[in-house]
């Protein structure tokens, strides 16, 4: 078993390179996804529901966000064509999946503390492979032009990994060096941060960085220290050709703006359960590319999908997390304000990292 979990962290530190889609592009999902769930199943026949029965014990409340985005889903079922709603249900189901692996897993490690160290050399192996494929991305694949037609941004320059997503990139950088105690690894992790040029997820990365001073009390002198390299790096690294390389951009920020502006016209149309998780990709009918379905804003795409009852639902899921792991808050805070610029949250790359890091946590 630990074997097999161990493979798992293998697998998925190949990110997009290991994706496989259905009905052009409309289903994905990748191979690491595929042995995961077989894990699961073994998880399942081995502990049954007992996992299940244990978190609503300590807390039956852990359950009710992914209920309302279920009750959102059904509220709007008839609305939308039958493929339409596979695909959402789809959406669903990978959520409700990935719960599912932090739910069972723990339970399981709790059983079995030796396993603990599975997780550990599983993160340890995704650490290490990322770090060298992005710098090899960053030296020898400098851009994603030739990936335009499959729905991708060119990046040009930029660091994106086997990721292909900068933003998605950079939200797996912070991650790392937040949890990792490895100082070479926090370094180099942080370098890449900057690479990414991910103006969102660097100022996200700080203002984690405040909250370490402020309120848990970290030395102000090794922060204050990290805070100037940032600035350093920013103006030492060779600037990325064309708008992608410009920290004074611009038009990201307006077009962020009319993401808010085109969600809350939609919320106003059905504040209450929204527009169902996720009908998104049909209502808003934005074609194909890879992140069409959801706004710049994970809470506003829950907001538009799931109405206000959905993003309540959400707040108090994160809270859970936050009064139950100490020493992961600044990965939650880091998280949660990133999720504000771009729609990181509920990515499978960030859902699996994330439970794992917090798995990981003895």
């Amino acid at each position: 078993m630990r074997f097999f979990l161990v493979f798992n962290f293998f697998l998925f530190s190949f990110g997009q390179i290991f994706r496989i889609t259905l009905f052009d592009r409309q289903i994905n999902f990748y191979l690491y996804e595929i042995s995961l769930c077989l894990f699961l199943m073994i998880l399942f026949f081995k502990l049954k529901l007992s996992p299940l029965f244990f978190f609503l014990r300590e807390d039956r409340n852990f359950f009710l966000f992914p209920v309302v985005l279920g009750v959102s889903y059904l509220i709007n079922f008839f609305e939308f064509n039958p493929f339409q709603r596979l695909v959402a249900l789809l959406y669903l189901l990978r959520f409700i999946f990935y719960l599912s692996y932090y739910i069972y897993l723990s339970f399981w490690l709790k059983q079995q503390k030796e396993n603990f160290q599975g997780v550990e050399l599983g993160l340890k192996i995704f650490y290490l492979i990322t770090f060298f494929t992005t710098a090899t991305q960053f030296f020898l694949y400098p851009d994603l032009r030739n990936l335009i037609y499959l729905g991708w941004d060119p990046h040009l320059n930029r660091a994106f990994g086997v990721f292909f997503d900068t933003s998605i990139a950079a939200a797996v950088f912070g991650l790392v060096i937040l949890s990792e105690k490895n100082l070479f690894l926090k370094s180099a992790y942080f370098v890449l941060l900057i690479a990414s040029f991910s103006r969102g997820l660097i100022l996200s990365f700080f203002i984690s960085l405040v909250y370490l001073i402020v309120v848990e009390r970290k030395s102000f002198k090794i922060i204050g220290i990290v805070c100037l390299l940032i600035f350093v790096l920013l103006f030492l690294i060779p600037k990325p050709a064309g708008e992608g390389g410009k920290l004074t951009r611009l038009y990201t920020i307006f077009s962020r703006l009319n993401d808010y502006r085109e969600g809350s016209q939609l919320f106003f149309s059905k504040p209450l359960f929204g527009y169902g998780y996720n009908y998104l990709r049909f209502v808003r009918n934005k074609g194909q590319s890879n992140a069409a379905s959801n706004f710049s804003s994970t809470p506003l795409t829950i907001l538009v999908s799931a109405g206000i009852v959905g993003l309540l639902a959400f707040f108090h899921f994160l809270s859970w997390f936050w009064r139950r792991f100490e020493s992961k808050k600044p990965v939650i805070l880091f998280l949660l304000v990133s999720s504000l610029f771009d729609n990181i949250l509920f990515h499978p790359f960030i859902l699996f990292l994330f439970f794992s890091n917090l798995l990981s946590d003895r």
